[in-house]
């Protein structure tokens, strides 16, 4: 399984913290929209996030930092190498708005 990038940023709403950017697709659920990150930067797996109801706007909860949500082995392996960082991430969306 090939890994994205892993891109740091500095986010003014999150104090000092590095968060790391994750790559994710739009899917339409049942009753609301899902951003889907196929490949997580911290543990490779695929994480899914609500994104809105299907009648709103799902792009307002892309660019915003997000837990993670790895396995808790995989948090302790990441969180035991480098404890000063949190398993955040932004959602940073692969298509733009009107191509989803």
């Amino acid at each position: 399984m090939e890994r994205q990038p892993e891109v740091e940023v500095a986010t003014p709403a999150h104090g000092e913290r590095l968060v790391r950017v994750a790559r994710a697709r739009l899917e339409p659920g049942r009753f609301s929209w899902i951003w889907v990150v196929d490949a997580c930067p911290f543990c490779g797996q695929s994480h899914s996030h609500y994104a809105g109801p299907r009648s709103g706007d799902p792009y307002r909860y892309a660019g915003v930092a997000v837990v993670a949500r790895c396995a808790m082995t995989d948090r302790r392996h990441f969180l035991m190498h480098a404890p000063q960082a949190g398993l955040w991430y932004v959602l940073e969306p692969l298509e733009a708005p009107g191509e989803a």
